[in-house]
């Protein structure tokens, strides 16, 4: 349920993710409104950090979309703002967290979504639906219909005409909205190895059969690669500055590598903050320590009774091989197994030293 790992050395990838905003202030106010990704699966964000000097930070949801904004008062000069995420890709997560899809929510008021064509593109938009649906089926072929018209290379009159008005992701999105199916662009980035300064891509989302099925523009086909991350949906802007020009913004990706357990823990926080509270990560570090030195005492009787039982193993008694292993845990194993030896040795010394006095037994454990 939590993904705990069994080994306590495996690893997992990570992405550190960054965006760089900076501007000139005007000597003024500063409000800087960014959209930033939120944990949609695949992926999760589970670390964030919004720096910006003597910044407040404020954040806000707009539709499926999360935005924050960085706020002063008076700002001069030369501004920088960051936003750094750590996003962690999950596993499998079809059949296990289908309740956390919140931001692919089915459309509430499509008419209220309806583009704002006027004039000659209307009639454009229009006129190209038309033709479209003759050669479709369903909406996924009139989807991938619209796509090949807008993306070739000699885009005919219809195409030409809006496309001189808005690039080809939104104008598809309008047209397939048109024909009453909700439709939006969604803008992201590409997580790759190669490069560590990624750009913005866009696909578009069309809503059919009770989900948003993604639609790739550059190979023309339903679906994305699954290195595909969504930052904001819709035809906004990334950013609105109020109080700054010469702006320039800079985005970035690098992969990195994590402890398995940590990556557990900060999912755990995410998809499952309610299991997570059953576990020993929830309590203080000191209380996981104790804990951590009692667990051994019933795991290690546990498979004791196994090797006398199962495998025939003899050993002197049931908890005197745990206490042992409780005591190499404490000293480490090479300065354990030197003390160990010591205490043996200067115990048969003693026993053969009152050996060789013949003393009784009772005096013998009396001088002991």
């Amino acid at each position: 349920m939590l993904g705990f790992p069994l080994n306590p050395e495996s690893t997992s990838e990570v992405w550190n993710v960054e965006s760089r905003i900076s501007f000139q202030a005007t000597g003024g106010p500063v409000q800087v409104s960014m959209f930033t990704p939120q944990s949609i699966l695949p992926y999760i964000i589970t670390t964030e950090s919004f720096i910006g000097q003597e910044y407040g930070v404020t954040e806000k949801s707009e539709g499926p979309n999360r935005v924050v904004t960085w706020s002063k008062r008076h700002a001069e000069g030369v501004q920088i703002l960051y936003y750094r995420g750590i996003i962690r890709q999950m596993k499998n997560w079809e059949t296990e967290f289908q309740q956390f899809t919140d931001a692919l929510q089915q459309p509430k008021d499509l008419q209220g979504n309806l583009p704002d064509l006027e004039g000659a593109f209307l009639q454009a938009a229009m006129a190209l639906l038309s033709e479209v649906k003759k050669q479709s089926a369903e909406t996924n072929s009139l989807t991938l219909s619209l796509i090949r018209r807008f993306t070739k290379n000699n885009p005919d009159s219809y195409e030409a005409l809006l496309l001189s008005q808005q690039p080809p992701e939104q104008a598809i999105a309008q047209i397939i909205t048109l024909n009453g199916t909700p439709a939006r662009v969604v803008h992201g980035i590409e997580l790759s190895r190669e490069a560590r300064t990624v750009n913005l891509k866009a696909w578009i989302e069309v809503f059919d059969k009770d989900t948003w099925v993604p639609f790739d523009l550059e190979e023309i086909k339903t679906g994305i690669p699954d290195n595909y991350l969504a930052w904001w949906r819709g035809d906004s802007p990334l950013f609105h500055i109020d109080g700054g020009k010469e702006l320039e913004f800079r985005l970035s990706a690098s992969p990195n590598q994590e402890k398995a357990i940590q990556a557990a823990v900060a999912r755990g926080k995410v998809m499952n903050p309610g299991w997570l509270k059953f576990s020993l990560f929830s309590l203080p570090v000191e209380k996981q320590v104790v804990y951590h030195i009692l667990i051994l005492i019933p795991v290690g009787a546990f498979l004791l009774v196994l090797l006398r039982n199962v495998v025939g193993l003899k050993t002197f008694g049931t908890f005197m091989p745990i206490l042992i292993a409780l005591a190499f845990r404490e000293t480490q194993l090479l300065w354990g197994i030197t003390l160990f030896s010591l205490l043996i040795a200067l115990g048969l010394a003693v026993r053969f030293y009152l050996e060789h006095l013949k003393l009784l037994l009772v005096p013998r454990l009396a001088a002991v």
